[in-house]
């Protein structure tokens, strides 16, 4: 599938998996293969060019919670998103940022850093 990122041809794929996918919306490079498809939530006009990690082990223990990038939201290259991270509405996160597990950014601003900040 890797000749087929940064197409739609990787979008209606990746709902075969059960990714959520809205409308319009442009995934980057390194969809062809993607763990925890199910914990992946991406809104309508969506940019999304970055990591997961929706799951960790935790002493011994396995974590994980569903990551949702919303509406309009774009997080650049090289961007980690933890598990239960939340991308609120016309966000947008820097490249090489890191956003930390539950983290939630507001909508409409722009963050960066590892751990984010706006």
């Amino acid at each position: 599938m890797k000749p087929f990122e940064g197409t739609l041809v990787i979008n209606a794929w990746l709902r075969l998996f059960g990714v959520r996918i809205g409308r319009r919306v442009f995934l980057g490079s390194g969809f062809a293969q993607v763990v925890d498809p199910d914990m992946l939530n991406f809104e309508d006009d969506a940019t999304v060019v970055n990591l997961f990690q929706a799951h960790s082990f935790e002493d011994r223990v396995l974590k994980k919670a569903p990551v949702y990038i919303r509406e309009r939201s774009t997080v650049r290259q090289g961007t980690v998103m933890l598990y239960g991270a939340d991308i609120g509405v016309n966000a947008i996160v820097a490249e090489q940022s890191v956003i930390m597990k539950n983290e939630h950014l507001k909508a409409g601003y722009h963050y960066q850093g590892a751990p984010t900040r706006n």
